[in-house]
């Protein structure tokens, strides 16, 4: 299985770290580009095959294919303590 990496960045406004955003880079399916996902916006996550398919909330939703697994992107919203 590949590792892969997943970092969180924190958004600032007005030069304060804003809690309730979290932003998780990811690698897209296909390109192996990053790309960064506000998970606030993600209202659901299912697995089919190799790729994770995220799903965005609205009334248009949008989703998007990534290489990381659920559980790799729940550990670091939840600071390690998915899958645990």
């Amino acid at each position: 299985m590949t590792k892969h990496t997943i970092v969180v960045f924190r958004a600032h406004y007005r030069g304060r770290a804003d809690l309730r955003q979290f932003w998780i880079k990811c690698t897209r399916v296909g390109t192996g580009k990053p790309y960064h996902v506000n998970i606030s916006l993600v209202g659901g996550m299912r697995r089919e095959g190799e790729t994770t398919v995220l799903e965005f909330v609205g009334s248009n939703a949008q989703t998007i294919e990534v290489n990381e697994i659920p559980e790799e992107i729940l550990a670091i919203h939840l600071g390690g303590a998915a899958g645990n």
